[in-house]
C-alpha cells in the first residue's frame, strides 16, 4: 500500500475576511474624504455636489474604478492617484467607491 500525502488546505475564516474588509472600507472612506471629497472634486459618499462627476450608483465595476483612480482621466481635472497614495490606500479607496456602486464584497 502506498501512502498518499495529505494536503491540508487552510482558509481564512469568513469573520477574519469581513473584519479586514470592514477595516479597508473604513480606511477607504477616510482617504476618499480627505483627498477626493474636497468640494471641488467629488462630494461626500460619491454623491452629486462636488465639481467632479457623481461616483455613487453609476454601475461602475471595480476594475474600471481601479483604472480611473490609478491613472486618472486625461483631458479632465481627474488626476491619477497611483503615485499620490500608497497601494493600500488606493486599494481601500477603490473598494470604498465600489461599494457606492453596489458591489457588496469588493476585492481588497
Amino acid at each position: 500500500m502506498h501512502a498518499l500525502p495529505l494536503i491540508v488546505m487552510l482558509a481564512t475564516s469568513p469573520a477574519a475576511d469581513d473584519t479586514a474588509l470592514t477595516a479597508a472600507l473604513e480606511r477607504g472612506e477616510q482617504v476618499f474624504n480627505m483627498t477626493c471629497a474636497t468640494g471641488y472634486c467629488h462630494a461626500v459618499r460619491g454623491g452629486a455636489g462636488g465639481g467632479g462627476a457623481r461616483l455613487a450608483a453609476r454601475g461602475f465595476t471595480q476594475d474600471y474604478i481601479q483604472s480611473i483612480a490609478g491613472a486618472g482621466r486625461p483631458g479632465t481635472a481627474m488626476p491619477g492617484f497611483k503615485d499620490r497614495l500608497t497601494a493600500a490606500e488606493l486599494d481601500a479607496v477603490v473598494a470604498y467607491v465600489a461599494t457606492l456602486n453596489g458591489i457588496d464584497k469588493p476585492v481588497i
